[in-house]
């Protein structure tokens, strides 16, 4: 190339080069120093003009690896202001040059100085090929293209993105629904964000898998998402005002209206989020919800089953004849519908030195008059298996549940469950089967199904068989493609 340049500055005495930036002239060329230019970088604002004042824009390059990287810059920038390019017929100058129209390759010091001379006797071919090249950069090169494809090259390695929308990160039956269902979909290759009203925290660990925090005190969430999910009925509002998203999802674990009583005002706020008109899809945790969306709303939901991790409870059948039998009691006595306060009415009335009671609780503390041996406030989940294997019976008295996961729980322990029956654990509780049932508000009822329980090997043996059949049918794994296919 340099023999080539040599030659043209020989022949003709009009031309000058003009060398920009951090630039070592060639030897060759330091003889024609009255023909050369030098400048050292200007702002990139400044460079258009200087481009512009030259006639011919020149781009030599060895065939290099290094310079395989470069990128077709030089030529946009020439072509932008409707200046001609010769550059070397390599890398990427290969690709986006078209010879003789949008600019001219060489690749010989003999094609250098024909091309060069060429362009210098021709001013109209000067003209057209910088033009031919300003079209071609005006239609494939301005920000609208070049965007777009960039969008398009990054969404090929993106994974799909979802962000689930809860309350807290406190771990409540409905919260380790939530994180089950991330748990499934970052195994299957989403990126998954857990988005709260406000925290402290950027990444939550859950069962080996980590979680991107985000709280939305620190303003408006400016990322794009496939799908956004309510969890509770206060985030769905949250979710309403959200464009950024594909899809808008509500994961419907309860009647959360019948959280409060009557006459307190977040009965009509929970009520109104089962009256969306349009935008939103239902998915919910147990077919007693989804009948009551149809029924009551004419509200289409999907069913996503619940369950448990079988292989995080290790089942040994109870020695019921021992001299002290535990029992335990789960539940926030705050929520009224978790009834915990019956459940301590019935253990008051059993023989104290007979029973020895635990309870278990991640809201409210015990109340003065509860009588327990032993409190267990906000246990970590990995810990709740070992709490139950240590306790022969459950009693559970609430109201109101989405889906009642301690019953399975400590069934899947080989324990036995005196249950109140509600809509949330009728969908697996069976009376005599697997647990017994009593009859909500009648104490001497529970007391009797303990008794007859603690009375019966036979019964015994007959609910610790079907508990553990019934744990068995609902392990996670057994729900997950389900689970995975409501976000697809």
């Amino acid at each position: 190339m340099v023999p080539a340049f040599v030659k043209i500055l020989q022949e003709f005495n009009n031309v000058k080069i003009l060398f920009l930036g951090e630039v070592d002239i060639p030897n060759d060329l330091k003889y024609y120093s009255s023909k050369i230019i030098k400048k050292k970088f200007v702002d990139y604002k400044k460079l258009p003009e200087i481009i512009a004042s030259v006639d011919i824009n020149i781009v030599p390059i060895q065939a290099n690896i290094f310079n395989s990287a470069k990128s077709e810059n030089k030529w946009v920038e020439a072509s932008l202001v409707k200046v001609p390019t010769i550059s070397s017929n390599f890398g990427v100058f290969r690709e986006v040059i078209h010879h003789g129209v949008t600019g001219l390759l060489c690749t010989t010091k003999e094609e250098w100085y024909r091309e060069l001379k060429k362009l210098l006797l021709d001013e109209n071919l000067r003209k057209t090929i910088g033009t031919n090249a300003f079209e071609a950069c005006k239609k494939e090169y301005n920000t609208i293209e070049t965007g777009h494809k960039l969008k398009k090259y990054f969404n090929s390695f993106n994974r799909k993105r979802i962000g689930f929308f809860i309350p807290s990160l406190q771990i409540s039956g409905g919260i380790r629904v939530v994180l089950i269902h991330s748990s499934f979909l970052q195994e299957k290759g989403y990126d998954v964000d857990l988005i709260l009203p406000k925290t402290r925290i950027n990444i939550f660990e859950f069962q080996g898998h980590k979680f991107n925090v985000i709280g939305l005190e620190k303003g408006s969430i400016n990322c794009q998402y496939d799908i956004i999910v309510a969890t509770l009925y206060t985030t769905l509002y949250s979710i309403l005002d959200y464009v950024k998203t594909k899809r808008r999802l509500y994961l419907v674990q309860s009647y959360e209206t019948d959280f409060f009583k009557n006459g307190e005002i977040f009965r009509v706020i929970a009520e109104k989020t089962y009256n969306i008109p349009f935008g939103i899809e239902y998915i919910t945790v147990s077919k007693w919800c989804e009948t009551w969306l149809s029924e009551k709303y004419g509200i289409k939901s999907r069913f996503a089953p619940n369950g448990i991790y079988l292989s995080f409870f290790k089942d040994h059948k109870r020695n019921l004849k021992k001299e002290k039998i535990r029992i335990l009691i789960e539940g926030d006595n705050s929520a009224y519908y978790k009834n915990v306060d019956e459940s301590f009415k019935i253990v008051e009335k059993l023989d104290k030195n007979r029973y020895e009671i635990w309870y278990m609780s991640y809201g409210a503390k015990p109340k003065n008059w509860y009588r327990l041996d032993r409190f267990l406030y906000k246990i970590p989940f990995e810990n709740v298996n070992q709490i139950y294997e240590k306790c022969d019976i459950l009693i559970k008295s609430s109201i109101l549940e989405s889906f009642s996961f301690p019953p399975l729980e400590m069934m899947a322990t080989g324990g036995y469950c005196i249950v109140s029956s509600n809509s949330g654990n009728k969908e697996y509780l069976k009376d005599k089967e697997n647990c017994l049932l009593y009859k909500l508000g009648d104490i001497d009822s529970a007391i009797q199904c303990i008794e007859n329980l603690i009375s019966n090997e036979d019964l015994q043996q007959h609910l610790y068989d079907n508990g553990i059949e019934t744990a068995k049918k609902r392990d996670w794994i057994k729900f997950k493609d389900k689970i995975l296919s409501l976000y697809n």
